[in-house]
């Protein structure tokens, strides 16, 4: 495969990551594609059978046999930042940024499985923090939550680790529902991305090319590129409120109360990394 797709929460390095990643001058990225598609108005819910379009699982078919086919979404995102537009550029590894896809990854794992999916890493709680810090809330609750608490009671493993979060969360603030979306989509989708197939972003904001290693080792990419100097340029598509800097430690903004439940929901997630990762 020429491409793969890279998964991560709001506020967890996507952007760094994946722009950093494209400085390498065998990668070129697809910035976010999903953002304005069909995958965008049902990133809540379970992707399943029931609920794909043709034109998903065209698009899906057209990516495992190495066909980028742009007319699938329009993004703004993609126009802003993507090094490709239309289509891949032959003898390239063209890596598929996304922030909403962690609904779909099971059924793209069992649908079209020669498409490499991988996940980024970044603590949760730190996650947490970063989004309330940043006001990354509020609109979600338009729709995402209900959507999310429906996803939850429809699959087993997820009704088993979560249902009985519901009540609480629906009367709590916005840090202990950002705390539930945070968990439970995460948990969904390091449940369906093979082991080992991790970016860690506590380890890239200190050392990427330690980081960035196992990416360039599977696709068998060239080691000799240094992505250190990346660590001093601020990629985030988003700035950050209180201002960038490499390995500044934010303010936390989380009391204790809070993240003592947050902690709670977000136990299952951090089993299961610790799994993933060995």
């Amino acid at each position: 495969m020429n491409n793969f797709i890279l998964i991560g929460f709001d506020r967890s390095g996507t952007s760094a990551i994946s722009r950093t990643l494209a400085a390498h001058p065998q990668v070129e990225l697809i910035f976010r594609p999903f953002n304005s598609g069909p995958i965008r108005q049902k990133m809540y819910q379970l992707l399943n059978d029931e609920r794909v379009s043709a034109e998903d699982i065209s698009f899906f078919k057209d990516l495992q046999n190495e066909v980028l086919d742009s007319s699938y979404f329009v993004s703004h995102w993609h126009q802003k930042f993507s090094s490709v537009q239309d289509s891949f550029r032959p003898g390239q590894l063209h890596v598929i940024i996304t922030n909403i896809n962690h609904f779909s990854a099971r059924w793209v794992h069992n649908n079209f499985p020669k498409i490499e999916q991988w996940a980024i890493w970044r603590h949760p709680e730190q996650i947490l923090n970063s989004c309330i810090k940043n006001e990354f809330y509020g609109e979600w609750y338009s729709d995402a939550l209900s959507q999310v608490i429906e996803s939850v009671k429809e699959d087993a493993e997820l009704s088993d680790l979560f249902e009985n979060y519901i009540d609480e969360v629906l009367a709590g603030n916005y840090t202990i529902k950002t705390a539930f979306l945070i968990a439970v989509r995460n948990y969904f989708l390091f449940k369906n991305i093979d082991a080992g197939k991790i970016v860690d972003y506590d380890i890239f904001k200190s050392d990427p090319n330690k980081a960035l290693k196992p990416v360039l080792e599977h696709f068998k990419l060239s080691q000799d590129f240094d992505f250190s100097e990346f660590l001093n340029v601020d990629l985030n598509s988003i700035p950050s409120v209180d201002g960038y800097e490499a390995n500044k430690k934010g303010v936390n903004v989380i009391t204790p109360e809070e993240m003592e439940i947050a902690r709670k929901m977000f136990g299952p997630l951090l089993q299961l990394y610790n799994e993933k990762s060995r």
